[in-house]
């Protein structure tokens, strides 16, 4: 019987992954493809139901584009290879805990703060100076972030949001509406652009970011691929702030990084994360 791989995602997220071009090219591998779409997943005790039907034949390994814990849990202990893993997904999904568990390892970032209960403005202020930055913690696309300058911009950022899913953040104004970003598997880069925005201080795409395929500097290679390491991931994204020639302070990391970007730049991510997932089964025995 063929290695089993699950591609998972949503639906809402098909055109930003390619996920049939993926499968296509898994079954050219040798492999056995099914994507699943998650929103058509359903529990029953220790039971799982795709479309309204039981499944019977789980996959050998699985292939995550989105962040449903509970079927990373369901599949991790049925003993279904997991890319990337639950500690990697959950430390990068969790801004917050990836900026404290790469603060350990001493990767350059901005400075952070964060609060059970809403705190004031002067005291966020004092300790980040002006302006700084309000994020949702498991936000994506550059929404849910916020510039604060005055009180009455921290008072429309928080209303009625639940604090503790915010964390509070340095700005860094020399990296105004850009960013890097290189995409590793494997432990290594296969590809990387550059994010600029002229209009606003967030280098998404959403936000109206141009994408240019950008060579990142030997140093910070290193430290994206260190950053890999401390997170112990596969296939993801390490994101900087650029603040000059050579100087780099992390952003984020992200499991899930659009692949259609990249895709227009002529890095093929689909067939290289097929490529490597095809490697990793071969030294498994799968």
């Amino acid at each position: 019987m063929k290695t089993l791989l699950w591609i998972t995602l949503l639906e809402e997220s098909r055109y930003l992954y390619m996920p049939d071009r993926m499968a296509e090219y898994a079954r050219h591998k040798g492999l056995d493809c099914e994507v699943i779409i998650v929103d058509h997943i359903k529990f029953d005790s220790d039971k799982l139901f795709y479309n309204d039907t039981e499944v019977t034949r789980f996959p050998d390994i699985v292939f995550f584009r989105e962040y449903n814990k509970a079927l990373r849990i369901f599949l991790y202990r049925r003993g279904v290879r997991c890319i990337n893993s639950l500690y990697t997904i959950d430390n990068t999904y969790d801004k917050l805990q990836c900026h404290k568990a790469l603060e350990k390892h001493g990767i350059v970032q901005p400075k952070f703060l964060y609060y059970t209960v809403k705190p004031t403005f002067a005291e966020v202020a004092d300790k980040l100076g002006l302006p700084f930055v309000m994020k949702d913690r498991f936000g994506s696309n550059g929404t849910e972030v916020f510039l604060v300058h005055s009180q009455a911009e921290l008072d429309c950022a928080i209303q009625d949001r639940d604090i503790r899913n915010y964390f509070f953040q340095e700005y860094i104004s020399a990296a105004f509406g850009k960013d890097v970003r290189a995409f590793i598997i494997g432990g290594k880069i296969v590809a990387s652009y550059i994010r600029v925005n002229e209009k606003d201080f967030r280098g998404n795409f959403h936000f109206g970011a141009k994408i240019i395929p950008y060579e990142i500097p030997e140093e910070c290679q290193k430290t994206a691929l260190r950053i890999v390491e401390i997170l112990k991931g596969e296939i993801l994204s390490v994101d900087f702030m650029p603040i000059g020639e050579d100087h780099f302070v992390f952003c984020e990391s992200n499991t899930n990084a659009f692949f259609v970007f990249f895709n227009e730049l002529n890095f093929p991510l689909q067939e290289m994360s097929i490529d490597y997932i095809v490697s990793v089964m071969k030294t498994k025995g799968g």
